[in-house]
């Protein structure tokens, strides 16, 4: 028996159908969401590849991957600290003109 498919939703992007609303919003966020937001300051591309890359270096395949490394890993803590360092050495030299 042949069963036909009724309430499917369909990926405007590439067609393909799914049977609920949280297969297809799965599927949208693996295939074709093409940026993460990390925090209200950050937001994060996928490279050609199709993987978001973190600073340090290291590739994720989904965006929810790297936002959960992202919140530990030490080069960006170490480039926080820095930009830090360079705005108070940057007020400092303002108040001292």
């Amino acid at each position: 028996m042949n069963q036909i498919q009724v309430n499917s939703i369909t990926c405007t992007h590439c067609n393909e159908s799914f049977t609920s609303k949280g297969k297809y919003q799965i599927h949208y966020i693996q295939q074709h969401q093409n940026e993460v937001r990390i925090d209200e300051n950050t937001v994060i591309s996928r490279i050609e590849g199709g993987k978001y890359v973190c600073l340090c270096g290291k590739e994720f395949e989904l965006g929810k991957s790297l936002k959960r490394h992202y919140r530990n890993c030490t080069k960006v803590h170490e480039k926080e600290l820095d930009n830090e360092r360079g705005i108070f050495l940057l007020f400092i030299l303002l108040i001292n003109r």
